[in-house]
């Protein structure tokens, strides 16, 4: 009991705080019935049956599709999913189709705001003529539905318009610029792509000439092609001379048996062969050197000439690998890499989609009946907290 007497007070205090509350119960009349729910109700009926514009909707549905298939990732090729990056793609696709971006594209493209604001549009419905940028945002927002189907990552694009053709229209351009956006996703990527292939054969090219101009002016300095063949040819004449030394000292070996050791003939064949030697030392000397002497001979030769040669090498096969990959950024670049696959395109609409006429007269109506209704309610609370007084 004390309770309910609290909860009184409370409620009379609530009523006292709000005077337009305190009206005696008479005015709770027919009249009032009339006036907020009647006249409302007649005034929404006449509405919707006789003003309302009708609304038709055009719907199209596509999907962001690879056009290289090589290079799907290995969940993708098992499971028959779409990859991140598709995913990504059919995400931003959906984000563009509600942006500031497309609609500043359709005013361009077909001037959107022409078709939303006819003069045989009902003043509701329609968008103000002049309306700012923002406003006409809000108001294709509202006209516009988007969904992405998972995991096949179909885009449902769903466009209400004031007459059939008009929603075919808007759709239409809707889908040739959503081709265009996925178009120009990896536009960048594979400008900057070849951007990177070009340099790289820039840079290859160029060390492939220094490399090149650094064997020719080497080989200038030198005054030979390839040492390794000089190098060769070298050992040949060592090996024949030694071969013609074995052989005069066999023949001095033979003599100094049989002649006298100051025999004209004797020493003839002691001076060949102590010229034989030192030809073949000579030689040697070109071929070899202690350490730290002779900088021209040639195993000092070869020696610059191999480092010279590998980077020429070197430079070859990296201008190679270069060259290649150029060539692959540039395919890469031909190929549409991305395309938009639309498998329903936008068709003319028999019946109107809305609006619901009957529904909204229903619910209005029953809106209405609940708000009287509760002010009755409470102006009836408000009378009998003033007779338990």
């Amino acid at each position: 009991m004390r309770n309910m007497a609290a909860g009184q007070r409370k409620a009379a205090l609530f009523v006292r705080r709000m005077p337009w509350l305190a009206a005696p119960l008479q005015i709770v009349t027919r009249t009032s019935f009339l006036l907020c729910v009647v006249a409302p109700s007649i005034l929404l009926t006449i509405y919707y049956l006789f003003i309302a514009s009708s609304q038709y909707y055009s719907e199209a549905r596509f999907a962001v599709r690879a056009g290289d298939t090589t290079s799907l990732d290995t969940v993708t090729a098992l499971t028959g999913l779409p990859s991140v990056t598709q995913f990504q793609d059919s995400t931003i696709v959906v984000e563009y189709l509600k942006s500031r971006a497309i609609v500043e594209a359709l005013e361009q493209k077909i001037q959107l705001s022409t078709l939303f604001n006819k003069s045989d549009v009902d003043w509701f419905s329609r968008l103000q003529v002049g309306a700012p940028i923002e406003e006409t945002v809000s108001y294709w927002r509202r006209q516009v539905t988007t969904s992405v189907e998972m995991p096949s990552g179909i885009i449902t694009v769903r466009v209400n318009a004031f007459s059939p053709e008009d929603a075919v229209t808007i759709t239409r351009a809707v889908v040739d610029l959503s081709e265009q956006l996925v178009n120009q996703l990896g536009e960048r990527a594979r400008r900057d792509l070849i951007s990177a292939s070009e340099h790289e054969v820039a840079r290859a090219e160029e060390r492939l000439r220094e490399a090149r101009s650094a064997l020719k002016d080497w080989r200038n300095d030198v005054g030979m092609l390839d040492p390794t063949t000089a190098a060769e040819g070298i050992q040949g004449l060592i090996a024949t001379l030694k071969a013609e030394q074995l052989k005069l000292r066999q023949e001095i070996s033979t003599g100094s048996r049989t002649l006298n050791a100051n025999a004209p003939q004797l020493q003839l064949l002691k001076w060949r062969e102590e010229a034989t030697q030192e030809q073949i030392d000579i030689l040697e000397r070109q071929l070899t050197s202690p350490a730290g002497q002779g900088k021209n001979t040639i195993s000092s030769v070869i020696t610059r000439f191999e480092e010279i040669e590998l980077n020429r090498t070197l430079a070859e096969r990296m201008y190679t690998l270069a060259a290649s990959n150029f060539e692959r950024a540039r395919i890469n670049s031909e190929r549409q890499q991305l395309y938009l696959n639309t498998f329903v395109q936008p068709s003319l609409a028999d019946e109107p989609s809305g609006p619901k006429r009957t529904r909204n007269i229903l619910l209005g109506i029953l809106a209405l009946i609940c708000l009287w209704g509760g002010g009755t309610a409470l102006i009836r609370f408000r009378q009998q907290l003033s007779g338990s007084k």
